[in-house]
């Protein structure tokens, strides 16, 4: 039976009518097409090789070793069309292999140097231009002074303050005195109502941490006006919020 451009059938797996463009080919048959559509035989395959690993994971290999280039040109293109879960894989599997992905790094950063170059230019760059990676690298550069190595416990800064950047840039621009802008970050600095001095804390599950952290004990402050009022304000603040070590 010749194909009609528009014509279709009906799954054999899923019962939806579908056009024939979503079959895969077979002689076999009379329209020239499979009786499944392509999603149910996807499907019906990747239930089949997760089922049988061991078994079908030789095939893989040698198909994987005689077709590099077009399994390279494959998983790009799945990269690029998805970044956020590539991102969170590739988190996955550091965790899992922290010291495995530590000699990586450090193998690589010393084989590619002008890449890393350019890395961190394009970084630089990236905080100049959008305030909000100014602030996150602000944040994670201000409390890696003030927690001790390693309490973090590899949990990424903002998680552990329990907000967004972008909530932040929202508290922020709700407290911005005249003149203030995201384009003149830097003539400013994100302040603390209650100064850091006044809190006890070691790691980020100390009480004094949230406190210090909290959104509502930060502010935005013109640069030269921070210390002066910390100075003047430090002995009030230490002596009213005090909060012993837990």
């Amino acid at each position: 039976m010749a194909m009609m451009e528009g014509c279709g059938k009906s799954c054999t797996k899923c019962g939806e009518w579908k056009l024939l463009d979503e079959f895969f080919s077979d002689k076999r048959n009379r329209d020239g097409k499979r009786p499944a559509c392509k999603v149910c035989v996807s499907a019906d395959n990747a239930t089949r090789l997760k089922e049988n690993a061991d078994k079908y994971r030789p095939t893989k290999k040698a198909w994987a070793a005689a077709n590099a280039d077009s399994v390279r040109a494959s998983r790009k293109k799945w990269v690029e069309s998805n970044p956020d879960k590539q991102r969170n894989l590739v988190r996955k599997w550091e965790e899992e292999n922290k010291d495995y992905a530590s000699q990586i790094r450090k193998e690589w950063g010393k084989n590619n140097p002008d890449k890393i170059y350019e890395i961190r230019k394009r970084g630089r760059n990236k905080r100049k231009e959008n305030p909000l990676h100014r602030i996150a690298d602000n944040f994670r550069s201000r409390i890696s002074r003030h927690i001790r190595s390693g309490s973090k416990f590899g949990r990424r800064t903002l998680d552990i303050l329990g907000y967004s950047v972008e909530e932040l840039k929202a508290h922020l621009e709700k407290q911005f005195q005249p003149g203030m802008s995201w384009d003149n970050y830097g003539e400013w600095h994100i302040d603390h109502k209650i100064p850091l001095a006044a809190h006890n804390y070691e790691t980020p599950d100390d009480i004094d941490f949230k406190r210090a952290w909290a959104l509502e004990n930060l502010q935005p402050l013109w640069a030269g006006i921070t210390s002066q009022r910390a100075q003047h304000c430090r002995p009030h603040f230490s002596h009213r919020w005090h909060f012993p070590r837990r």
